[in-house]
């Protein structure tokens, strides 16, 4: 029987939703709702980062998201993607994400529970801002899992102020 709950991502959302069927949790490949964990939660980062993101610290110097439950925990989980949200639709922009996945990922090679990660991310619908990202992870077993998330991109314009 599978493992854990289902997450599916509603289209248009920038996050998962529990998958609900005949009145009752889904439940599904527990390595893609570890996955689904690991890309969807906001992890925690240094207001250096925040400064290197050009995110306004004087504003929201707080703001460094996170998981509550890392504080018990050596490695925090989750990822930075949030940290690019409102950057421009570049190049520059489907690297940063795939390394952030990269990043996010990582606990799962450090476990074993599996043996390569794969990140693919591309610009599928540029004109309207849907950013396509395909994980493929690859089990000690050779047996994979992939996983696709799309995000629809809102490019914040600066007006010089």
């Amino acid at each position: 029987m599978p493992g854990d709950i289902s997450f599916i991502q509603r289209e248009g959302a920038s996050f998962c939703d529990i998958l609900i069927e005949d009145n009752d949790i889904r439940r599904g490949d527990t390595l893609a709702s570890a996955i689904s964990i690991l890309l969807m939660t906001d992890r925690r980062v240094t207001l250096e980062e925040l400064d290197d993101a050009n995110m306004d610290t004087d504003i929201f110097p707080a703001d460094r998201k996170g998981w509550w439950g890392d504080a018990l925990r050596e490695q925090n989980i989750g990822s930075k993607m949030w940290l690019s949200t409102s950057k421009k639709r570049t190049d520059k922009t489907l690297r940063e994400h795939s390394e952030y996945a990269d990043e996010a990922l990582q606990p799962l090679l450090d476990s074993g529970v599996v043996k390569k990660v794969f990140v693919l991310v591309e610009w599928t619908d540029e004109a309207n801002g849907v950013m396509d990202m395909r994980i493929l992870c690859e089990r000690p077993d050779n047996t994979a899992t992939t996983v696709r998330f799309n995000f629809i991109w809102s490019e914040i314009e600066s007006n010089g102020l």
